[in-house]
């Protein structure tokens, strides 16, 4: 087993978040933000027998960034996919078992859309709560609202369609399904941007 030592000589020497292995009975905590005023600080408990000790450990607003980009360019491709792929062959699908094919691709996609959208909700709302402030409020609370408006798409436009289609195939609702699938396609789109930009403003040089 590592000593204290070690991992506190690890936690000091990174800025990243330090991950312990559950056999030290690691707690992470978050405190306050470093003097760079972008970072935040974590309060690492280790227990090893009968000994806890404590050490501070720095970490970026960059984890939640990354994280926030990361899942909504992993939708942002979803979607695309979708779009001009997956909802086009619909059509192709035999109309007799069309219903239990449906409900099989409801089943099957809801597992890839839901760890994405969840991950970037979460990220999403942590950005507007905290902002860095080198990539500024105004930004995370505009891509939070277009995200807004890619959850009220899929709730008002993508579900009835879907719904439809579940109790067997009819045109009217495919051509809509389709064809109001663009909001979200591109709404996704506008946000991987956005997230680039994000990253790229916490990146840039500090001005002097």
């Amino acid at each position: 087993m590592a000593s204290f030592r070690s991992l506190r000589r690890a936690a000091l020497s990174s800025r990243r978040l330090l991950v312990v292995p559950s056999a030290f009975g690691s707690l992470l905590e978050p405190t306050s933000q470093n003097s760079f005023g972008h970072g935040r600080r974590a309060a690492l408990t280790v227990e090893a027998g009968s000994n806890v000790r404590s050490v501070t450990v720095p970490f970026s607003d960059i984890s939640v960034l990354l994280t926030h980009a990361a899942a909504t360019i992993f939708m942002a491709g979803v979607i695309w996919t979708i779009q001009l792929v997956h909802y086009p062959l619909f059509v192709y699908a035999d109309r007799g078992r069309f219903t239990p094919f449906h409900d099989e691709h409801s089943r099957r996609i809801t597992w890839i859309v839901g760890v994405g959208m969840g991950f970037e909700l979460i990220s999403a709302i942590a950005l507007v709560v905290s902002a860095p402030e080198r990539v500024g409020r105004p930004l995370v609370v505009v891509a939070l609202g277009v995200l807004a408006l890619v959850h009220a798409a899929t709730v008002m436009l993508s579900v009835p369609s879907h719904n439809r289609l579940g109790r067997g195939w009819d045109d009217t609702a495919h051509h809509r399904l389709v064809s109001t699938n663009w909001v979200r396609t591109l709404g996704w789109s506008v946000r991987a941007g956005l997230a680039l930009v994000m990253i790229a403003r916490y990146s840039a040089p500090l001005s002097r």
